[in-house]
């Protein structure tokens, strides 16, 4: 409406009377209208809409660009890491790990993942001779005096009968096998409880 009766040459203090406004708001709008011309007219909500990484130095963007590429793995925590340890970029400061995301995406440098999905299992066969299928149950790390770090891995071979009934009792298994730190492993056939 400013802007039409501007074009019919009324001056700013005449708009302004007829619209019940201040001069000021009419001079503000014809200089919007006369600067932008009608797109300059609607009005901006927020921030302008700008590249992410824009206020960044290009070489900056250049160099993400570029390390992806090599390492199409890398998410931004690692792309980040690797510049905060190269001397060149140390200086700079550097960008939020999601504003790299962010980067990454609209880069087209992202990938979509896959979904999780069960591992085909082969079929349960029977055993039919000894050595087929060992039963494994293993403890974490504890500590034996003389020996130092330990594991022990118990060991069961169903289809060898070294025992017609093994029972559940401390040691008492088809075989033993210890592994201590230095990797070395030792297997000692067991009847009886040790």
């Amino acid at each position: 409406m400013i802007s039409e009766l501007a074009e019919g040459g009324h001056s700013g203090p005449e708009i302004a009377a007829y619209l019940g406004c201040s001069v000021w708001t009419v001079r503000k709008w014809k200089c919007i209208f006369e600067c932008k011309v009608r797109d300059g007219l609607t009005t901006q909500v927020g921030r302008p809409a700008i590249v992410v990484l824009s206020t960044m130095p290009p070489e900056l963007q250049t160099t993400l660009r570029t390390l992806r590429k090599a390492h199409p793995g890398w998410g931004p925590e690692s792309l980040l890491a690797t510049l905060r340890a190269d001397p060149a970029w140390r200086t700079f400061h550097m960008p939020s790990r999601s504003r790299v995301a962010a980067f990454l995406k609209q880069a087209g440098l992202t990938r979509k993942y896959q979904r999780f999905a069960d591992l085909p299992q082969p079929p349960p066969q029977a055993t039919q001779a000894p050595h087929e299928e060992w039963p494994v149950d293993a403890q974490g790390v504890m500590k034996v005096d003389g020996m130092g770090q330990v594991s022990v891995i118990d060991v069961i071979d169903v289809a060898f009968p070294l025992q017609k009934t093994p029972t559940r009792a401390i040691g008492c298994i088809a075989a033993t096998a210890r592994l201590d730190c230095d990797t070395k492993l030792s297997t000692s056939p067991a009847t009886t409880a040790s």
